[in-house]
């Protein structure tokens, strides 16, 4: 894919010296680092990223970045008219993790399948009839392999940089009992 030779082996791999015609090679198609997505609003096109507080393999502070620098390049109110950020409290790297962490990404939308609850449906319905996903609404179900998947929580995520905030006196296992705030 790099073009290295038939014989070489990661262990040849020498950071110093091969990182950066490497990185000169590839950068084009493999990085995803551009933040002038002009081209990209202008078609129309929609984009919603999503990240795990949790992730372990790689940092939400990343994916946060990313978005402020297209929010700086583009200007607040045009990123905000085609991209949203939905981080997840508790999640690890795409799903699982110790919160609500199942909302529908990684999957094709249904028709039986809710914006609210799902962001291929959110995100179906923001390109289709411009109603632009604020929140979601994640579940965490009982672990795989257990006699019944059933609900355990909800949980309210909320579009980046607002939050989730609980009412007082509330159920904090329920999705409800949450309003997004700005922080």
């Amino acid at each position: 894919m790099v073009g290295a030779p038939a014989g070489w082996t990661p262990a040849a791999f020498d950071f110093d010296h091969d990182f950066e015609p490497l990185e000169r090679k590839t950068a084009a198609t493999l990085n995803a680092t551009n933040p002038d997505l002009s081209r990209f609003a202008a078609r129309g096109g929609k984009l919603i990223l999503f990240h795990g507080w949790s992730d372990a393999a790689i940092p939400a502070q990343g994916t946060i970045a990313y978005r402020d620098q297209v929010v700086r390049r583009m200007g607040a109110k045009r990123a905000n008219d085609f991209m949203r950020l939905f981080v997840a409290p508790g999640m690890h790297h795409c799903g699982g993790g110790t919160g609500p962490s199942d909302f529908g990404q990684g999957s094709v939308p249904t028709p039986a399948d809710d914006p609210s609850t799902n962001l291929a449906a959110a995100l179906e319905a923001w390109v289709e009839k411009g109603r632009a996903p604020e929140q979601v609404i994640a579940r965490q179900v009982t672990p795989p392999g257990t006699a019944e998947s059933k609900p355990l929580r909800t949980g309210l995520i909320c579009a980046f940089p607002k939050r989730a905030k609980l009412a007082s006196d509330a159920d904090a296992q329920r999705a409800e009992s949450y309003s997004c705030r700005d922080p």
